[in-house]
């Protein structure tokens, strides 16, 4: 079976972290069950994501840079560079810990890839 582009490039990224991509598409009906979730993560992982890159690139867009910053803004600058992307994600982790009585430090990376193996390990930890 012929290995999708953007697995590819997730695999440059994280070489250690994306062998067993396919497991990754059949976690998101595991993790959740919004459907909305459950896109973003079919786009995520296949890297079909807009952002004002690829905007730029087609001629939609003045500029790539972050809302937030000036870095040129990217899948991987927004879901794991951006500060802003960070304090939210953050925010989100300690309610979560907060309302199950948890200590569970998922990286931003761990959740973005369906790494629930790790995260679950973390939990069973904490």
């Amino acid at each position: 079976m012929l290995e999708p582009t953007g697995i590819k490039k997730w695999k440059e990224n994280f070489p250690n972290r994306f062998l067993d991509w396919r497991s990754n598409f059949f976690k998101i009906h595991q993790i959740t069950h919004d459907n909305k979730l459950r896109q973003l993560k079919f786009k995520i992982l296949p890297r079909i994501v807009i952002t004002k890159k690829e905007l730029k690139k087609f001629n939609m867009a003045s500029d790539d840079h972050c809302k937030f910053s000036t870095r040129t803004d990217s899948l991987m600058h927004t879901f794991l560079e951006c500060d802003v992307f960070f304090s939210v994600f953050s925010s989100a982790i300690k309610w979560f810990n907060d309302i199950h009585k948890l200590n569970v430090r998922p990286s931003a990376e761990q959740i973005l890839l369906n790494l629930t193996d790790e995260i679950a390990l973390l939990a069973y930890c904490a």
